[in-house]
Formats: C-alpha cells, structure tokens, sequence
C-alpha cells in the first residue's frame, strides 16, 4: 500500500485539544466603593465559542475604623460578541463573601491588537 493510502494513528494526537485552547487565567484588583478592594484569581474555560464559565478565589478588604479582610469566592459565566476588531461580553458573577451572597453584574469591551 502506498503512503497516501495510509492513515496515521498518531493525527489525532498532534492536535491541540479543545481543553488546552480554552482556558485562560486572569488578575484583578478593583476599588469598588470608597474603602473597598477587591483582589481576586480566576480561572475561565470556555465551553463552545463565545461563552466563557469562570471561577475564582481572592479577598475583600473593607477600610475604616472597623476594616477587616474576608475571603471572596466568585462564579460567574459571561458571553462575547465579536465586532471586527473589538468586543463586547456581557458577564454575570456570583460573589460569595463570610456567608454572604452578591449578584454582580458587568461589561466587558475589548480590543484585539
């Protein structure tokens, strides 16, 4: 049999898996209201094209006379509309602070380079 007649079992494997493409890591720092900071790690994997499911862990830092550092958990899932260059996603997070739950709500615009 020829060369071009034979399948290679190993093809499969040199391709990068949809996993490894979809993953991204992120860091924040935000100044939220006078007084609070947020500082938080997340991880994102994006499940079909444009939708990304994040997850993250960081603290919350409450300034003033009675200021204190909690730790924050974040879930969240967020959709990206690509326009040429530039985009724009919609996001909804879950923040889960000493017991507490909050719903944040966001816009994300970005710029390819």
């Amino acid at each position: 049999m020829s060369p071009a007649g034979r399948q290679s079992s190993h093809t499969a494997s040199n391709t990068p898996s949809a996993l490894m493409i979809a993953l991204g890591l992120a860091l924040y720092m935000k100044a939220l209201m006078k007084g609070t900071t947020v500082a938080l790690g997340a991880v994102y994997y994006s499940p079909y094209p444009g939708w990304r499911l994040g997850a993250g862990i960081g603290q919350e830092e409450i300034d003033g006379d009675h200021g204190h550092t909690e730790t924050l958990y974040r879930v969240g899932v967020a959709y990206h509309f690509h326009i040429g260059r530039f985009g724009l996603a919609p996001i909804v997070n879950v923040d889960h602070v000493d017991g507490d739950e909050a719903v944040v709500f966001g816009l994300a615009l970005t710029v390819s380079l």
